[in-house]
């Protein structure tokens, strides 16, 4: 008999969490053990159908009108959706619904709002929002070790038993292995060859700033060759109006913003890119990373652990978190560079696997359910 899931795509276009609901319905539709259902807003239905999802076909649909993060969500979603017409309920995000009469399972991709907040009582909400979602999930998913170790860390007493790892995986779009001739180039790029960083937002954590300033300083110093681009690729840098980001980009004209681009666009700048660099200060898991690695391109990035486990020989960390080490990882690659694409193993990454550990840890939850919230 198949399992009856309910899983919450009310994030699906909303950056890093919407890919992953994306790659969570992909890994698991092909499977005959599970009945996918998807929970939405009303108005998410058309847009879900404009992106002409190759799985629309394979699930079906519950709308209700409550926002995510809401007290409408908290409180009167599970008075609304009748969650008995499932066995399990999956949240891709930190938040449940109170009464819940089914077991439910929460993603914590990281602990940012705590360890690097915006604003100075983000870590106080964030640790009680994610703290009553504990409390009331049968299951906890994280999606690298480093952020198993912060859960862990922060909230020791309550996540006993309930907490696995389960990484994110790879679309099947990055499965394709792209060689890219001189009339796929992307016309934006005047050069064959540049360094490319991914920005699904320009949040302060993302170190935007701080790759542009190390890129422009190399520049300046006529430290790297004239014919070496940064690109910045993007949903982040649709509506670009950070003055300081403006002023270092009007001073180096080898920095181009080519904005957002879909899937088969992206393939082809991560096959053509001699780097992706990635200028995170923090991150819970970083699937651009594997993103590079598909097409054999590798990365420069900062110590985050969580990236750390993903690399491979070719890639370069820089030694610090610093602005001026950011810089030297840079230079150190354009000096080494080497034209020849990099192998990487993806396997543990791909959808297959996916649905794998995620069949297995929905069997283990609804073979235990006595840790049901009440």
């Amino acid at each position: 008999m198949s399992i009856r899931l309910l899983l919450d795509a009310r994030k699906i276009f909303d950056g890093g969490i919407g890919v992953y609901t994306q790659n969570i319905i992909e890994a698991l539709v092909s499977s005959n053990q599970i009945q996918i259902c998807l929970l939405i807003n009303p108005d998410q239905k058309s847009k879900i159908y404009d992106y002409n999802f190759a799985w629309l076909n394979q699930v079906s649909w519950r709308e209700d009108t409550a926002k995510v993060l809401t007290f409408d969500e908290y409180w009167n979603l599970a008075r609304r959706v009748n969650f008995k017409d499932f066995d399990l309920y999956q949240s891709p995000f930190i938040t449940l619904p109170k009464n819940l009469p089914i077991p439910g399972i929460i993603t914590i991709h990281d602990l940012i709002q705590i360890t690097h907040p915006e604003k100075f009582y983000y870590p106080l909400f964030a640790k009680i929002i994610i703290g009553n979602s504990i409390k009331l999930a049968s299951g906890i998913l994280t999606v690298s070790k480093s952020s198993q170790s912060l859960i862990q860390r922060y909230f020791s007493k309550i996540t006993s038993g309930k907490l696995q790892v389960i990484p994110n995986a790879l679309g099947s779009s990055f499965w394709k292995s792209i060689k890219v001739n001189s009339a796929q180039k992307d016309s934006a790029i005047k050069t064959k060859k540049f360094l490319m960083a991914l920005y699904s937002n320009l949040k302060p954590h993302k170190g935007c700033l701080d790759l542009l300033t190390a890129f422009s300083s190399l520049v300046a110093e006529q430290k790297i060759s004239k014919d070496l681009n940064l690109l910045l690729v993007g949903n982040g840098l649709a509506d670009l109006s950070d003055p300081q980001i403006l002023k270092v980009m009007a001073g180096c004209p080898q920095i181009i913003n080519r904005g957002a681009v879909d899937d088969s666009e992206l393939l082809v700048l991560l096959a053509t890119a001699e780097a992706l660099v990635v200028s995170s200060l923090v991150e819970g898991f970083s699937l651009p990373v594997l993103q590079a690695h598909s097409q054999g391109t590798p990365v420069i990035v900062r110590p985050i652990p969580a990236i750390l486990e993903l690399l491979a020989e070719g890639d370069i960390v820089a030694e610090d978190f610093s602005c001026q080490a950011l810089k030297a990882a840079v230079l150190k690659f354009s000096e080494g560079n080497s034209e020849i694409k990099q192998q990487y193993d993806l396997s543990h990454y791909d959808l297959l696997s996916l649905s794998d550990k995620l069949l297995s840890y929905y069997k283990k939850i609804l073979g235990n359910e006595s840790s049901i919230s009440a």
